[in-house]
């Protein structure tokens, strides 16, 4: 008997290095799952849905803080606030 695969959940891991990425290059800034979402480019209900489940996750760790109802940015307890090194390496000078 085969293993059954959550395929909601198969590509979660993506999805939530994607969204902390979102709340890491804006550390200040509070968003909703919808305004994440759009950040991401995202449009169909289905993701949407996931992006909440993982800011609820990322809640519940400790990650994020949910500074309103609905509104969640980057904890200041996780190790990942605040960021030292840039996202983006910048370009080399010529």
């Amino acid at each position: 008997m085969t293993k059954k695969i959550n395929k909601k959940y198969s590509g979660a891991n993506t999805f939530v290095k994607s969204v902390m990425e979102v709340f890491l290059t804006n550390p200040l800034s509070a968003f909703n799952y919808k305004q994440v979402a759009a950040r991401l480019g995202i449009s169909d209900q289905t993701s949407k849905e996931l992006v909440k489940t993982i800011i609820e996750q990322l809640t519940q760790s400790g990650e994020l803080e949910d500074t309103k109802r609905g509104k969640f940015k980057i904890s200041s307890k996780s190790g990942n606030y605040p960021r030292k090194e840039p996202l983006i390496s910048p370009a080399p000078s010529i």
